[in-house]
């Protein structure tokens, strides 16, 4: 006798619907994104296409960078970094404004090579686009050379983005974002302006 597939997901999904309208939303105020475990993204910054896992068990997102420098630029602390051709084509480099720096436990095997519990690592600001959305969301920065992919999505970006994981799927979606978020701003001021 064989057993057919278990449908979850509609039912995952009504049920989340149902809980947001339970606590106040409207059917207007509900969008969500449906990704997969991974899916690709684009820094808007140089528009670098990058992969990207959800992870539900991170705050913030985590992006592979090294020969990572902070610096004093116009009174104010700023971090370079490179992404490297571990992950890309080309070495990219980038320069951001220090957000703050966040204290990460490491893993037991970094522990056992290095002897420390836990890492400083620079937070940055940066626009994201997924499908054909643009977020500013806070990304942490170490390296992830040695791990598939370069870039995790956290829970606080995810929820910035609306995000509903379906965890059989993989590569749902391009990111089609064309210009940054400072662009559009501009844009839409320089149009009600007329």
């Amino acid at each position: 006798m064989s057993r057919g597939k278990l449908k979850i997901k509609p039912a995952f999904v009504g049920l989340m619907l149902l809980l947001m309208l339970a606590s106040g939303a409207s059917v207007a105020d509900i969008h969500l994104n449906i990704v997969g475990r991974a899916e690709t993204g684009k820094l808007m910054d140089q528009e670098v296409e990058i992969k990207i896992k959800m992870d539900t068990g991170a705050k913030t997102a985590a992006l592979s960078a090294h020969d990572i420098k902070i610096f004093d630029k116009e009174d104010e602390k700023w971090v370079s970094f490179i992404i490297d051709s571990t992950h890309f084509k080309a070495e990219h480099r980038f320069s951001y404004p220090l957000k703050r720096m966040v204290r990460i436990k490491k893993r037991q095997e970094d522990i056992q090579k290095t002897g420390q519990t836990f890492e400083n690592r620079p937070v940055i600001e940066m626009d994201l686009c997924l499908n054909n959305e643009i977020e500013r969301i806070e990304v942490s920065l170490n390296d992830r050379s040695n791990f598939l992919y370069p870039m995790l999505l956290g829970r606080t970006a995810m929820e910035q983005f609306a995000i509903l994981i379906d965890p059989s799927a993989i590569y749902t979606t391009t990111p089609q974002c064309k210009q940054t978020r400072a662009s559009e701003t501009a844009e839409i001021a320089e149009t009600e302006a007329l």
